[in-house]
């Protein structure tokens, strides 16, 4: 296993331990830890290696556990507005700050779970690294900018 593989396992850990007990801690220390985590979770993602597989990641039956009891622990700072295509004129929807931290979170324990389970490494790095691209990587980057703007927690 790679540093940069060993590191992203251990941040993606660490994010999912996060959200588990994100209604344990204070409004001001979750916001502080997550302004911290995620762009560190975005750089690791970006240099894990894109593996050349042929296996596939078999997924679990987890679920969003942790998406209502962050919605109601957020409460008004929940509730975001964006444009879902930047590069598109579009009007703007709504969104969900606990939404975002949950996909993430979803994608990210879907990994952890199938390592557990024996699933071949490359494979899982393969599709960490494709979500990033394609899934968990934009509902980071959503948290990020929403979190950043809501000073107020």
């Amino acid at each position: 296993m790679t540093p940069e593989v060993e590191r992203f396992i251990d941040l993606a850990r660490g994010f999912c331990a996060l959200l588990e007990t994100a209604t344990e801690r204070e409004p001001v220390d979750l916001r502080s830890q997550l302004l911290e985590i995620l762009p560190d979770l975005y750089v690791a993602g970006s240099r894990l290696p894109l593996p050349d597989v042929d296996a596939d990641v078999p997924t679990s039956s987890l679920q969003l556990d942790v998406l209502v009891p962050l919605s109601k622990y957020l409460g008004g700072n929940d509730r975001f507005w964006e444009v879902f295509d930047p590069t598109q004129r579009e009007k703007p929807i709504e969104g969900s700050l606990s939404l975002e931290l949950s996909e993430i979170r979803f994608d990210l324990q879907q990994g952890l779970v199938a390592l557990e389970r024996g699933a071949p490494l490359d494979a899982v790095v393969w599709e960490w690294r494709w979500g990033l691209e394609n899934h968990w990587g934009n509902h980071l980057v959503n948290a990020l900018r929403v979190i950043h703007w809501q000073r107020a927690w």
